[in-house]
């Protein structure tokens, strides 16, 4: 059973009764097991544990906030290491101060479920950025490999993947891309004459063949810029212009861009089902634009991509 099947069984969740009442009971155990423990675990430091469907762009969450949360409160606070990190680790290396091994966590350590993707009060997110993220070498060169975008680019991201291959998955964050994209792009085209504009995603053969209508507004390229996500990362942060869709990475990509420079950042009005009659999104900034649709109060869709 590889990472990437455990992730989306984490987010899905089982399809047999007899495993879905194993873990009832199981979380029934813990509870009792918890109410006992924190007696003993009741330290200064804290443990977040990311939930194990969680990855890149969610585990930045995590870190952004044992990095505030240690500063501002003096403490050790760190991000329990969940395979796969290593990659992010290797890329921003200061990520290992604000990283732990399960095995080496202190009994009296406290412990808390992460979700730290509310960013309203977020105030130490662009030092973190700049302290934990741009400082890193790796990704500096990133950064140096597209200093040639400028203001008349406009650059988009389109989040594909297990968004739109699984459909429990799909249900909760797979939106109308098309008619999104087409929409954000006669906004962003309406104040500003863009001349070029560049696909950022994990799926450009799709992008490529159902976006083609963004020919019509300049010229496009949707070719991949660099080998690897640290790539598209960089790309999407050197951007002055951004349309995102509902992905963690592409926000990371703008909350990078703007600590750097002015960015105008387009996005689509929600995030993922269960929040979509909130009107604000907690993970976005508050100068961001919001696209919403035409005739309906969000852009999710219950069929087709």
């Amino acid at each position: 059973m590889n990472r990437e099947y455990r992730r989306v069984q984490g987010y899905v969740g089982s399809q047999s009764s007899a495993q879905h009442m194993k873990r009832r009971i199981g979380l029934v155990v813990r509870a009792l097991y918890g109410n006992v423990i924190k007696h003993v675990r009741n330290g200064e430091n804290l443990v977040i544990f990311a939930p194990p469907y969680a990855r890149g762009g969610n585990w930045l969450y995590e870190w952004a906030y044992a990095y505030e949360n240690g500063v501002m409160n003096n403490r050790a606070v760190r991000v329990c290491y969940i395979e796969g990190m290593d990659l992010w680790i290797k890329e921003f290396p200061k990520l290992e101060n604000l990283t732990i091994r399960k095995k080496d966590i202190p009994l009296r350590d406290q412990r808390a479920p992460g979700f730290f993707q509310d960013i309203e009060n977020r105030n130490m997110l662009d030092s973190f950025v700049h302290n934990i993220l741009t400082d890193s070498p790796s990704f500096k060169k990133r950064l140096e490999k597209f200093n040639g975008l400028g203001s008349n680019d406009l650059v988009i991201n389109v989040r594909r993947g297990d968004y739109y291959s699984n459909e429990a998955i799909r249900r909760n964050f797979g939106i109308d891309t098309v008619n999104y994209i087409s929409k954000a792009t006669r906004e962003a085209f309406a104040h500003h004459q863009y001349q070029r504009i560049f696909v950022v995603s994990d799926d450009l053969v799709w992008c490529e063949k159902n976006l083609d209508f963004l020919q019509d507004y300049a010229p496009t390229d949707f070719t991949k810029h660099g080998s690897c996500m640290f790539d598209d990362l960089a790309f999407l942060a050197s951007a002055s212009a951004l349309i995102l869709t509902n992905t963690t990475f592409g926000y990371w990509g703008a909350y990078i861009a703007e600590a750097l420079r002015s960015v105008t950042v387009y996005a689509p009005n929600m995030h993922e089902r269960f929040t979509s009659e909130h009107p604000e999104v907690m993970q976005h900034r508050a100068g961001w634009i919001k696209v919403a649709p035409e005739k309906s109060q969000n852009w999710l869709v219950e069929h087709g991509m």
